[in-house]
């Protein structure tokens, strides 16, 4: 949880309730933002708080912070409507050059980027509830303004808007399958097309140094440069508002963890789940390769970022941290259980092997290895291969795993891999 500064004043009473100040920033005004606020406030006699440091700042601005409460560096509880109105004029005069976040929650002060306001308690009683005729307010974490119905917006200012194409209006969103402080993804239609809609809000961070609006952008580009059914497909992209949207078209499937949850191999074995497993192994590697083959790295990769469809065929659905060969400035993801300290060291290549590596071993029984752990790459493929003879299963897919997690090049997988075989050595009954 967020850690915040806080300063009181005898010069008034905190009001029960009111309209509060907010002043957002990015990561890269926060320093001038907070110097030239604190300085302000320091002048005045006024109840405020802040986060106190800039670790907790760069929690508040991530992506998988609360988006009610995301960009509010400084909270001000003003005494009145007069006074809330004088510090917002000379705030946002202030800060006028500097950029921030926009605050959900709030209205930007006179199109403002970093001073914004919204009325609700100043003081944790009642409930947060106020009740006028009958009428009840209820202040909770919200990610739009909002007003008792029986108050009106002071400081409200019409915005100048140039009217421009609203491209979001074209697109049914139907229902919101993911939410996210750097942005939504929908589910939705266009022209009788299932499509998925990436939502990217700008200035979020997915880690310090690296925003989540060029995770957004970098995948819709690589898409693109793969165009391919075993890819996400990109339909366009459009900026509406302050906001990109990315439209690609939905795929119908069930993640390859969960997939695996259902399959259970071993669990009552049949001719059909070996024929399914070496589907799924042999698609898996024809992905890896064709990435590879048009220079691409696929990094983030584990059974979440597949999707299976009903009839076994197997997308995936992740480009955020996928990237060109040799491109400067990439960040390895190092999810656990598919992604082991010791390749730190190994070429981005032969990280995506090991990786698909890991994914195989998962599907087959949950036999991913995990840092620290005693039993290393060798013992477990030697595991595997004694577990399927002891079903009596005769297969080389110890040699395609072998060379995974020691091979460099996916078009020699793939060879492998088309030469895979699970054969029962007695007949099912």
């Amino acid at each position: 949880m967020e850690e915040f500064t806080y300063f009181a004043t005898e010069r008034y009473l905190l009001p029960k309730y009111g309209f509060k100040i907010h002043i957002s920033a990015t990561l890269e005004s926060y320093e001038e933002v907070f110097d030239l606020t604190k300085k302000y406030l320091s002048n005045k006699e006024l109840f405020y708080k802040y986060l106190s440091n800039r670790e907790n700042f760069i929690k508040n601005i991530s992506k998988t912070t609360s988006p009610a409460e995301s960009g509010k560096l400084f909270t001000i509880y003003p005494s009145n409507i007069k006074e809330t109105e004088k510090i917002l004029r000379n705030l946002s005069d202030t800060l006028k050059e500097l950029d921030g976040i926009y605050i959900l929650s709030d209205r930007n002060f006179h199109m403002s980027k970093t001073v914004f306001y919204r009325f609700g308690f100043f003081q944790d009683i009642d409930n947060r509830k106020i009740e006028n005729k009958g009428s009840v307010w209820k202040d909770f974490q919200k990610t739009y303004f909002d007003l008792p119905q029986w108050i009106d917006d002071p400081f409200y200012q019409k915005p100048e808007i140039v009217e421009k194409e609203n491209q979001l209006s074209e697109l049914n969103l139907k229902k919101i399958i993911y939410q996210s402080n750097g942005g939504n993804v929908y589910f939705g239609s266009l022209k009788n097309q299932e499509i998925i809609v990436k939502e990217s809000r700008p200035n979020i961070l997915a880690f310090e140094g690296l925003n989540s609006e060029e995770l957004r952008r970098k995948e819709f580009l690589i898409s693109k440069l793969l165009n391919s059914n075993h890819f996400l497909r990109p339909v366009k992209s459009f900026r509406y508002w302050i906001n990109n949207y990315y439209v690609y078209k939905f795929i119908k499937g069930k993640t390859l963890c969960d997939f695996q949850s259902k399959l259970f191999l071993f669990d009552d074995l049949t001719a059909e789940k070996l024929m399914v497993l070496k589907k799924i192994v042999y698609q898996l590697i024809c992905i890896l390769e064709e990435a590879h083959r048009k220079n691409i790295i696929l990094d983030d990769i584990h059974p979440d970022n597949f999707l299976v469809s009903d009839d076994n065929e197997i997308f995936f659905i992740d480009l955020e941290f996928a990237h060109q060969f040799d491109e400067k400035g990439k960040i390895t993801a190092n999810t656990e259980g598919f992604y082991l300290e010791e390749w730190s060291n190994l070429t981005e290549i032969e990280k995506d092997l090991r990786k698909f590596g890991e994914v195989i071993l998962f599907v087959i029984g949950q036999f991913n290895i995990f840092d620290k752990q005693e039993r290393g790459v060798q013992d477990t493929v030697q595991l595997v291969t004694k577990i399927l003879e002891r079903f009596e299963i005769n297969s080389n897919i110890a040699e395609l795993l072998n060379y995974l997690f020691n091979g460099n090049s996916a078009k020699r997988a793939l060879e492998i891999a088309k030469k895979l075989y699970l054969k029962n050595l007695i007949s099912f009954q």
